[in-house]
């Protein structure tokens, strides 16, 4: 390969890189924010589609929206059993703390337990308000068209 090549397929600096791993067929892209490099498998062995996760990646960062691998994995229900220990232990409101448990196992886990919290948005809060709240059956045909009200009043009984 000669100096013209090698020049011609070099990346400006800052815009990450795409590779293949030995004896992998997928594309895995490279890439720095904050000066911390991150590895990640673009889960395709198309190279164009690689190039857009790795576009779109840093298209993220630019716009302060990215976030990390390791984040990407909690789950919703995890964020609820770290809040219900908290208001256990540190608020000290055990009252409250069992409260909510309950909400969130009779009304919401169902829904969003096993959701990471990265995909919770206003449309996936919509589906649940509007379509099935875990438990097979439509918030609205468990409640009826009063809705809130309806739920209200269950609640107390």
């Amino acid at each position: 390969m000669n100096e013209e090549s090698k020049a011609r397929h070099k990346r400006p600096r800052g815009t990450g890189r795409i590779y293949q791993q030995r004896g992998s067929s997928r594309w895995w892209i490279k890439f720095y924010r904050n000066g911390k490099v991150y590895r990640e498998s673009t889960g395709t062995d198309n190279r164009r589609r690689a190039e857009k996760v790795l576009q779109n990646t840093l298209g993220e960062i630019s716009q302060g929206k990215f976030i990390p691998p390791e984040l990407r994995r909690v789950l919703v229900g995890e964020l609820v059993d770290d809040l219900l220990t908290w208001y256990r232990t540190v608020a000290h409101k055990p009252t409250f703390a069992e409260d909510a448990e309950t909400r969130w196992n009779l009304h919401l886990t169902g829904f969003f337990g096993d959701m990471r919290a990265n995909q919770v948005t206003t449309d996936s809060l919509m589906r649940y308000r509007n379509g099935s709240n875990g438990g097979g059956e439509s918030t609205r045909a468990r409640y009826g068209k009063q809705g809130a009200a309806s739920l209200a009043e269950s609640l107390q009984a």
